[in-house]
């Protein structure tokens, strides 16, 4: 088995984060989305039990009702990348 090293602190609050909100998310089968029930406080007191510290940037921005995964790639926790914009 090869050895593969720890994750940084950054790393593994990101998978938590993502593992949570994709845990207590709506699955919206007729139009394909994934969508967020929790809020940004109720993210920030559960990331908080876990870990001693905890960058406010990483949940700030978090909404409930915002969908986080969608068939067309528009998801808040999809990667869109920048060079392929359409005008």
């Amino acid at each position: 088995m090869v050895h593969r090293g720890k994750h940084s602190l950054e790393h593994n609050l990101k998978r938590s984060l993502k593992g949570l909100l994709l845990s207590h998310a709506y699955l919206d089968r007729e139009r394909a989305e994934t969508v967020n029930r929790l809020g940004s406080q109720e993210v920030l007191e559960y990331l908080s039990a876990r870990y001693e510290f905890v960058p406010i940037t990483l949940v700030a921005d978090l909404e409930r009702g915002e969908v986080l995964l969608d068939s067309r790639g528009g998801g808040s926790l999809q990667r869109r990348p920048d060079s392929c914009e359409v005008a």
